[in-house]
């Protein structure tokens, strides 16, 4: 591969240009892996954050429950003694939320039919929902998406390193082919420093 239509200078031009080129690329490239990694610290970030507010609004829901829990054994105990019926209801009336109210009032209305549920807070009573569930899964589904987001810019940037590399190498062989003087030699390392050149390109659009 003698190439004898490309003159010793513009060889060397040619070497310059490459040269330039892949100097150009590997900043660019660089760049390029900084506002990947930038943007996968920020969506590792969210999802860290959306992880906590799942966890906080599971724990409010717990609460919740606990509580609904508490005050329907009161309620049960005061309603099984005949001497407080009459202040059970007023319990039930006068202190229970409005949802609670429905809750129980459907198991009572159920209390005694077979099959019949043995406590207000199931699936199968239409008035009761599970605290911050809606939420709970909202937060875990954005979570699980920044999360996804995060390693997708993670082998983004991991792709553009490659490129990187590939461009350090291009810069090598473009630097070693303009200092050797056999011209066959210095056409193969200036071939072989732009097919690198043009790889790590194909890289970075890939990426």
């Amino acid at each position: 591969m003698r190439l004898a239509w490309l003159s010793h200078d513009q060889l060397e031009l040619l070497i310059a240009v490459g040269l330039g080129i892949a100097a150009v690329l590997t900043a660019f490239t660089v760049y390029l892996v900084k506002v990947a990694d930038d943007h996968a610290e920020k969506a590792f970030n969210i999802a860290l954050t959306r992880v906590t507010e799942e966890t906080g609004a599971a724990l409010d829901a717990a609460e919740a429950r606990s509580a609904d829990e508490a005050f329907f054994l009161e309620y049960e105990t005061t309603r099984v003694n005949p001497h407080s019926e009459a202040g059970a209801h007023a319990l039930l009336e006068d202190v229970a939320p409005p949802q609670l109210q429905q809750q129980i009032k459907w198991w009572e209305r159920q209390r005694g039919t077979p099959g019949a549920a043995y406590t207000p807070f199931t699936d199968e009573n239409p008035f009761y929902t599970d605290y911050n569930a809606n939420k709970v899964e909202e937060k875990n589904a954005e979570a699980k998406a920044e999360f996804h987001d995060a390693e997708a810019y993670h082998e983004e940037s991991r792709r553009l390193i490659l490129a990187g590399i590939i461009l350090a190498t291009a810069l090598f062989l473009f630097g070693v082919a303009g200092v050797i003087r056999e011209r066959q030699t210095k056409l193969v390392l200036t071939g072989m420093a732009y097919v690198g050149v043009v790889g790590s390109v194909i890289a970075v659009i890939a990426a």
